[in-house]
């Protein structure tokens, strides 16, 4: 007995080129919107007569489309670029202001868009001032710009209900920079010898001396025995924006003053200190100082402050030890943030410990911040770097009251920039990296969905879809072809496409604070030939299938019409025993050696350090890298590594460099596809 096996074969030729890279959104003004007509004769001459009678409330009538304006709520229509008609491009366009819902604009700019007769349609973007403040010292705070705190300013400055306690020595309350921001108990009438807000401690205004337990928090005397504390709360939250002195990365939180110190300025009750910023109500505590003993009670202390909603951040210390085998405390309690100190070039200071249970690191190498009584000082030390954390957490919780502990702290630690590159050694000793203030504040907001589409010539059907969002979302949901489905919950997305046509592809990405999505009408294109006329291939059953296909030598055999990765390659193939129906499906394969994968410049793409020049780029497919170009300086020996998206070594060679100028440098590195390459 026998019947028809059936061999059914579809080949993918050739793709069309599309490359489509969306635009970061800024913060925008929710009822206006910019759209610009395709050209002049749009409209006609009557028309233009008409606005420019009436550029500031043009007439909805003079549109062709203007029966969908009529569908809207619409306020006014200017011509707000009209004086000149040199510039055409700019006279054609159009500002719209409306009145709609939160979220709506984006229905209407894309509807606009879809009219034959408008080149584009786009948000009305908000400029914002580049904040710096007016303190004087401002530009000997080196610290500042490196972990973007003028950016972050621009976004919001601090909140004075938000309180960061300083448990140290001792805080000048009166210095000149800090009398601003010092803490004033809510609950506490001044003076009159009653605990008022029932924490414990009487009259306790602006914080508490736990050696002689009363409410002076103010140093013995202006000795340099003394300036620790008061140098610590300046980083943290001096007077910004005063005309005074320097400025501060919490720029407007208030400073809860603590003094543990003994009178000749050692700190020997600081744990009492702790106590009190906990039961007073501090939302972070900053611990500059650290012991190499583990204590229950003390941990008892720290547990009892996360679990009343504080959050705890100490130094790491300064002993150059790995905090694995040479634990310090409190900074290895579990639920503190612990602190490495960083220098100007986003390297490990040489004193700073480090290891896993480092956090994050922050600047702490010469610091210029306040001490008693009116004065200011440079000090360097995880000391310094401690409160600047403390300080970057209240900015953080000024900006987004609503969100938890846990979120602020997450969004502390994925906000930091990368610097294990730069310093090797340590790689995963670190922490999450060198804090950043502006994405840290970018963390705590809604996303902003982005996203590119990489479509190249190539046999195989793939579009590769990479996700530009930002605001740190947690996750991505991609509808490739606009059929409502979610394709992929992935970051990045390798996808085939066998049906030829204009694609629509939407992403909706979403955080802890907001959802947004992006979709882009006719995202791509994908025009594929003809199959071959293979025809089908009569055997009996049990029978074996030998296929031979003419005038294509090269192919890719696959067993299912979507996969990525074949079962055979060649102008043949031989099939074993068949007992059913069976479809193969096959794709010409060509040499890829014509791909352009990733960045094809780095012109003024790299990143330099005073220790390493790197490039990242994207490798969306497995690809071979003949050769890369390195300007020189100097005669001198040079290692080019390279690093996967781990930092795992992947290739490492020394080259000599006999002269100066652009150097071509053979690689021939084969590389399997990766998300990112780290060449440096």
């Amino acid at each position: 007995m026998s019947f028809l096996e059936k061999l059914g074969f579809s080949l993918l030729i050739c793709l069309y080129v599309s490359l489509v890279t969306g635009q970061h959104a800024d913060s925008i003004f929710e009822n206006q919107l910019y759209f610009k007509l395709i050209n002049y004769d749009v409209l006609s001459k009557n028309d233009w007569q008409i606005i420019d009678e009436e550029p500031n409330d043009v007439p909805v009538s003079v549109f062709p489309f203007s029966s969908f304006f009529d569908s809207i709520n619409i306020l006014n229509i200017e011509q707000p670029f009209g004086k000149s008609k040199k510039a055409m491009s700019l006279y054609t366009t159009f500002r719209l202001k409306l009145r709609l819902e939160k979220n709506e604009l984006k229905a209407v700019i894309r509807e606009l868009n879809n009219q034959e007769e408008v080149e584009y349609a786009e948000p009305v973007y908000k400029d914002h001032e580049v904040y710096l403040p007016n303190d004087p010292s401002y530009s000997s705070c080196w610290h500042l710009p490196k972990i973007q705190a003028d950016l972050a300013w621009d976004l919001g400055v601090g909140d004075g209900n938000i309180v960061v306690s300083i448990v140290d020595d001792a805080i000048t309350i009166n210095h000149p920079d800090l009398q601003g921001v010092i803490w004033n108990n809510p609950g506490e009438i001044p003076n009159n010898g009653i605990d008022d807000d029932n924490n414990g401690y009487i009259d306790d205004i602006h914080g508490w001396d736990t050696f002689t337990d009363d409410n002076d928090p103010s140093p013995h005397s202006n000795t340099s025995a003394w300036a620790h504390g008061t140098h610590c709360a300046g980083i943290a939250g001096a007077h910004t924006n005063n005309n005074l002195g320097i400025s501060a990365i919490g720029h407007g939180i208030s400073l809860m003053a603590v003094k543990t110190a003994d009178n000749s300025g050692s700190v020997n009750q600081t744990w009492d200190g702790v106590y009190y910023s906990i039961v007073s109500g501090a939302d972070v505590i900053n611990c500059s100082w650290t012991s190499g003993s583990y204590s229950q009670t003390n941990n008892n202390i720290i547990q009892f402050g996360i679990y009343s909603e504080c959050i705890i951040v100490a130094a790491a210390g300064n002993s150059n030890v790995n905090l694995s085998t040479h634990p310090k405390y409190p900074a290895c309690y579990n639920g503190v943030i612990c602190v490495a100190n960083t220098n100007s070039s986003d390297t490990k200071a040489s004193s700073s410990n480090y290891g896993t249970r480092i956090d994050v690191s922050a600047p702490g190498s010469s610091i210029l911040s306040t001490i008693p009584y009116n004065g200011y000082d440079t000090k360097t030390g995880t000391s310094m770097s401690s409160p600047m954390v403390a300080g970057l957490l209240g900015l953080m919780k000024s900006y987004a009251p609503s969100a938890t502990n846990e979120q602020l702290i997450s969004c502390l630690k994925k906000s930091a920039d990368e610097i294990d590159v730069i310093n090797p050694t340590y790689s995963g000793l670190l922490g999450s990296g060198r804090i950043n203030a502006y994405k840290a504040l970018n963390c705590l907001s809604p996303p902003t969905s982005d996203f590119n589409i990489l479509v190249q010539d190539s046999c195989n059907g793939k579009v590769y879809f990479s996700s530009a969002s930002i605001n740190f979302p947690d996750y991505w949901e991609w509808d490739l072809n606009n059929d409502g489905i979610i394709d992929d919950t992935s970051e990045n997305v390798l996808a085939v496409f066998n049906q030829s046509g204009d694609y629509t592809t939407s992403l909706t990405v979403g955080n802890a604070f907001g959802v947004d999505t992006k979709e882009l009408t006719n995202a791509f294109t994908i025009q594929l030939n003809p199959a071959p006329d293979i025809g089908n291939l009569y055997i009996c059953h049990g029978e074996q299938a030998q296929l031979e296909v003419d005038d294509y030598e090269n192919l890719n055999w696959y067993k299912n019409e979507n996969d990525l990765e074949s079962i055979y390659t060649g102008p043949d193939i031989s099939l074993g025993q068949l007992t059913k129906d069976t479809s193969l499906f096959v794709s010409n394969f060509t040499d890829t050696s014509c791909w352009n994968s990733g960045m094809t410049t780095f012109s003024n793409s790299g990143t330099n350090s005073n220790t390493y020049s790197y490039l990242v780029f994207d490798v969306y497919q497995d690809l071979i890298v003949q050769s890369v170009e390195v300007k020189a300086v100097g005669i001198q020996d040079r290692e080019v590594i390279i690093l996967d998206s781990n930092d795992n070594l992947i290739y490492a060679k020394v080259f000599s460099f006999s002269q100066d100028g652009i150097v071509s440098l053979s690689l021939t590195q084969h590389f399997h596809q990766a998300t990112i390459i780290k060449l440096g």
